[in-house]
């Protein structure tokens, strides 16, 4: 990853799934990877799906869960020690999730 205007882009390309025709892509607050499998073709067809990919380390997805409850929960509603919102505990924890980082999570 390199810092590419406001965001970044990635320096290796690599495959982390084949077979599936991706029409669109979300990471979710879990730390999960949506994609929106748009079937077969491109006539319209009830083969379409929602694919799922996770990661393969315990510990990243225990993280991607504590992430999904605190959203789920809403950050500004959730009061952490020494009076600091969850936004601020976390933030100061160096959250791996960047949206909780920036506050985008309770946007």
């Amino acid at each position: 990853m390199k810092p590419w205007g406001a965001g970044y882009t990635s320096t290796t390309v690599r495959s982390i799934v084949s077979g599936v025709g991706v029409a669109d892509v979300e990471l979710g607050y879990d730390g999960k990877l949506y994609m929106a499998d748009f079937g077969a073709g491109w006539s319209i067809n009830n083969n379409a799906s929602v694919q799922v990919a996770e990661a393969k380390d315990e510990a990243l997805r225990e993280r991607g869960a504590a992430v999904a409850k605190l959203v789920k929960t809403g950050l500004s509603k959730t009061e952490a020690n020494e009076g600091r919102s969850a936004f601020g505990t976390c933030r100061s924890a160096g959250s791996p999730d960047g949206s909780v980082r920036t506050g985008e999570a309770i946007r």
